[in-house]
């Protein structure tokens, strides 16, 4: 299913890149990216900053403990 819904996405990043959309960098959605999708891929340059709020608000990383995407 994964190697699925990544072939699908990939088909459909070159349609529209073929139709002139710049989507070479384009960041999956969070909330839909799959399994092993590189943070760096999703948050870009936010990525630093959105650890750095992390480290404040949650020096003990409670919210590691949760599921999603590990920051």
């Amino acid at each position: 299913m994964a190697h699925s819904m990544r072939t699908s996405t990939a088909s459909l990043i070159a349609a529209g890149m073929k139709d002139g959309q710049d989507l070479g960098n384009a960041a999956p959605y969070p909330n839909y990216a799959l399994f092993g999708t590189p943070l760096e891929k999703m948050y870009g340059g936010h990525l630093a900053r959105l650890r750095k709020i992390r480290e404040e608000y949650d020096p003990e990383d409670i919210m590691r403990l949760a599921g999603g995407w590990k920051i």
